[in-house]
Order: structure tokens, then C-alpha cells, then sequence
């Protein structure tokens, strides 16, 4: 895809083919997992891609976002300065294919304010849920991984 800037990206992810969105978002997991050096615009984009994912009807397209948001999140960027606030605010809304998405995130972030939105679906009826739950709370280190 070459160097690419982030209104390019949001324009794609906008406007593009569908194709053209998975492909763009593929791509931005994938630079999130390996940053360079001169990669620029990061908070930008990734402010952008909370947007994306609690504005997107579309939950393949939410799920490769969110892909790429939980590589950003691993990666060695500087993530004090992002909100998570519209995960946290949305999270109700989530889709069940979605709804343990925005769990992870608000868990990786590893801050404990999140902890009473994640418990809420401490039980929910869904496995896949429950487990990214627990995971969050490894995450949040309220309990051990086992």
C-alpha cells in the first residue's frame, strides 16, 4: 500500500470498495504490530479507528478494526493520551459478534477505571464474552491468569 496518509485512510474507509476497507485495515493491524520509526499521525488514526468502530454497521469491518486497535494497543506507542471513553459509552450497543471486542479493548488498556463497565457482562450468556472478561481482569491484574 505504500505510504499512505490518514485522510487517506479515512477517505477508504469512507468511500472505498469493501475490498478496499478490509485491505486498509488489514494493513494498519499489520503496521501497528510492526511500527516504524517514521510512522506519523498515530493518535490521529487511532482516535479515528474508535470512531470507526462505534460509528460501522458492519461488524467484519469492526472486527478488523478492532484488530488493529488491539495492535496498537500492544505496540510501543504512547497510548496515555488516547480516550477510550466512546468504547466505554458505546460498549451497550455493541453487537453480540462485537460485544467481546469492546471488552478486550477497555481491558488492554489497563486502567481501572474501566473495571464496573466490564464486570457488567461478568455473566453474560455468551462464552466468548464471559472469557474476554476474564481475560480484561488478567489485563486489569484483578485476578491471576490461572
Amino acid at each position: 500500500m505504500g505510504r499512505i496518509t490518514v485522510d487517506e485512510i479515512k477517505k477508504i474507509l469512507a468511500t472505498g470498495s469493501y475490498v478496499e476497507k478490509i485491505s486498509t485495515l488489514s494493513h494498519l493491524a499489520d503496521l501497528f504490530e510492526y511500527p516504524r520509526p517514521d510512522t506519523t499521525g498515530f493518535n490521529e488514526l487511532f482516535r479515528f479507528l474508535i470512531d470507526f468502530v462505534v460509528e460501522s454497521d458492519d461488524d467484519k469491518l469492526k472486527q478488523e478494526a478492532f484488530d488493529a486497535i488491539e495492535m496498537a494497543q500492544g505496540a510501543p506507542q504512547d497510548m496515555s493520551n488516547v480516550d477510550f471513553s466512546k468504547i466505554e459509552e458505546n460498549i451497550g450497543n455493541a453487537s453480540p459478534n462485537t460485544l467481546s471486542r469492546f471488552v478486550d479493548v477497555l481491558g488492554f488498556t489497563q486502567d481501572i477505571k474501566y473495571l464496573p463497565t466490564i464486570l457488567k457482562y461478568e455473566n453474560h450468556e455468551d462464552p466468548v464474552v464471559r472469557e474476554a472478561v476474564y481475560d480484561a481482569l488478567v489485563e486489569l491484574r484483578v485476578i491471576e491468569h490461572e
